[in-house]
């Protein structure tokens, strides 16, 4: 699993390097997060009520290999996530690929994968994996204002590793992590 990131990002600067007609941005990222950490399974939504607030921020590379819908992005970011009890600080490895329907303005969808490294130990006396894989899935809109792209968009996490297992009477019990972000990215 650890060698999916530095794969996909190899196979995306070689895939650039062949191919004559490439188109490469560099974008800043703002994002608003919604999450709590409950042991119980709870529907994904895109307007959670009684949650948390965080933050991340970052940058993103995206590539769009000519003519075509989709466009790729990596990046790197930093999350804060202040919870009643824990206060978690990720640094965040984020892989994905859109489809962009329209050329100054449209719309777009696509699928991602995160990777989370934790970047401190909470002071509760729980085990925290320090390391989460998350997918998303996000659906927005872009436009265009000469040559900046501003996009807009909720996403949806589906976080596939327990932040940590805990125990009640009835045994071990997987804490999760359950996060709705809205994005601001702006591209030159």
């Amino acid at each position: 699993m650890k060698l999916i990131a530095p794969f996909i990002i190899c196979t995306l600067l070689l895939w650039s390097s062949l191919s004559h007609a490439q188109d490469f941005k560099y974008g800043v990222q703002a994002s608003w997060a919604k999450f709590d950490i409950h042991w119980s399974p709870h529907d994904v939504s895109l307007f959670p009520k009684d949650y948390f607030d965080g933050y991340e921020v970052g940058g993103l590379v995206f590539y769009n290999p000519k003519p075509s819908l989709f466009h790729f992005y990596a990046g790197l970011s930093f999350g804060r996530f202040k919870h009643r009890y824990y206060d978690l600080s990720y640094g965040t490895l984020p892989l994905g690929m859109n489809i962009h329907i329209g050329n100054k303005a449209g719309v777009f969808v696509g699928p991602g994968i995160k990777f989370r490294l934790l970047m401190n130990e909470p002071t509760e006396s729980h085990d925290f994996n320090n390391f989460l894989i998350s997918y998303t899935a996000q659906l927005g809109a872009f436009f265009t204002i000469k040559s900046l792209r501003f996009q807009l968009y909720p996403q949806v996490e589906f976080v596939k590793t327990p932040v940590y297992v805990g125990g009640t009477w009835r045994g071990p019990v997987d804490y999760n992590l359950y996060i709705t972000t809205y994005n601001l990215v702006i591209s030159f």
